[in-house]
């Protein structure tokens, strides 16, 4: 069990967020150049794959726990359900490579804030992402209100105005999706013992549907032509495998609303420095600045002390046999 207090907790969710920010940029750009968000779905998650198979081989306390983990799973030792997390993290790659190059990155961080920040809200009353029911006090309420605020703030932009189309319900659904595969994931964690395994359990999952995915779009559309110059185009798994070890190991100590609102401060920061000097999208204006602002304040109301998730407070869970 992660003794790791809410605070820390939450600087750790920020830098996760700006993660995320790092790996819609990428994800992007691969999409742009591939012209096929399905293949660079699944070259992200690929890339990801490795990563976490490297890591995974290199410590033989890992090597064990995968085992451990896949008999566990015959077994039905942990719930299949938990395993959904992978999907929700495929659509996160899929409408990254889809819509980050139309709405940007700043635009895309925003437009997820709602879907989190809900799904936050529902996913915590009844304890799913840490094992404790987390009741919707006034000030967890109106943290999660700030944010609300903050979408639309930022959503009055000139630059959003002409931009806002179809696109924006992708980073809206990819937002309610990160919710529930945080909250998934710290399940998952508990039953396996291992912030590695059960993050290599997420992408194996995610893997599969975008292989389904990106075959059925080949088949129809053919193989892409261009392949991106740059190395950096092709990094985004790595961001995302970063990113889920983080939030996997941190929700228990934040709850998964104030994980997503710290996670969304930090993407909405990173989102905007990579905007202004790694343009791949629109520019971000005032009114995506001023969102961001109203962001952070959600994270420090919603954050009051007495409204976390602390150690005293969490249930010592049976591990499944």
């Amino acid at each position: 069990m992660s003794r790791l207090g809410l605070w820390p907790g939450l600087a750790l969710s920020v830098g996760a967020g700006a993660l995320v920010a790092l790996q819609s940029r990428y994800n992007g750009e691969l999409g742009s150049e591939l012209g096929s968000s399905y293949v660079a779905a699944l070259i992200s998650c690929c890339v990801g794959i490795g990563v976490l198979l490297v890591l995974t081989l290199s410590s033989r306390r890992a090597t064990a726990g995968l085992g451990a983990a896949v008999t566990m799973l015959r077994r039905r030792g942990v719930p299949l359900w938990a395993l959904s997390g992978g999907f929700a993290g495929a659509f996160l790659v899929l409408a990254q490579s889809a819509a980050v190059r139309s709405l940007g990155a700043s635009l895309f961080a925003v437009g997820s804030v709602a879907g989190q920040t809900l799904t936050g809200l529902v996913l915590d009353r009844f304890g799913l992402g840490t094992g404790t029911r987390v009741p919707i006090r006034p000030l967890r309420a109106l943290g999660a209100a700030l944010a609300v605020v903050a979408v639309l703030v930022a959503g009055l932009g000139v630059h959003a105005v002409a931009s806002v189309s179809w696109l924006v319900i992708l980073p809206l659904l990819a937002g309610a999706g990160t919710g529930w595969q945080a909250a998934v994931n710290g399940r998952l964690r508990q039953a396996t013992g291992s912030t590695l395994i059960a993050t290599l359990l997420n992408f194996s999952v995610g893997l599969a549907a975008l292989i389904l995915t990106a075959v059925v779009a080949v088949l129809l559309t053919g193989m892409p032509t261009t392949w991106p110059a740059n190395p950096l185009a092709y990094l985004g798994g790595a961001a995302g495998v970063a990113y889920v070890l983080l939030v996997t190991f941190v929700v228990r100590a934040t709850g998964v609303l104030l994980l997503g609102l710290s996670t969304v401060a930090g993407q909405l920061l990173a989102s905007v420095v990579l905007d202004a000097f790694l343009p791949l999208g629109p520019r971000p204006d005032a009114s995506v600045l001023i969102g961001i602002l109203l962001s952070l304040a959600a994270v420090v109301v919603a954050a009051t002390p007495g409204h976390g998730v602390t150690a005293a407070s969490r249930p010592r869970l049976p591990r499944p046999r």
